[in-house]
């Protein structure tokens, strides 16, 4: 298993290593702090993003199909694995994720 860097993100390696091997990570986006299960990772315009499933934290909704948050990669200030029960929806789909153009890797639905 190799990991896939990006030169300046220190973020996609602990979220790649998160997405691997299914285990949530709380992370501070945007001066907000989140829970979140890391699905895809991959490409909007050039810019790195993950596509997550948000457990708790800042504008979690109660509707579990609408808790899908896709996130720019540069703009996480902290992340971190944290030992919680990973989380999904039924309507995850690596390729309708429309916040990414070209997905690098995803977790199989």
């Amino acid at each position: 298993m190799s990991v896939i860097t990006f030169p300046g993100l220190a973020a996609w390696g602990v979220l790649e290593e998160a997405l691997r091997t299914r285990r949530p990570v709380a992370l501070r986006y945007h001066g907000q702090d989140r829970v979140a299960c890391p699905h895809a990772l991959g490409l909007k315009a050039g810019r790195a993003r993950v596509l997550a499933y948000q457990l708790a934290g800042a504008s979690t909704g109660s509707d579990p199909a609408q808790r899908w948050r896709c996130l720019f990669i540069d703009e996480i200030e902290q992340v971190t694995i944290v030992n919680a029960t990973w989380a999904t929806a039924p309507n995850y789909s690596p390729t309708t994720a429309n916040g990414i153009d070209h997905v690098v890797l995803a977790v199989d639905p």
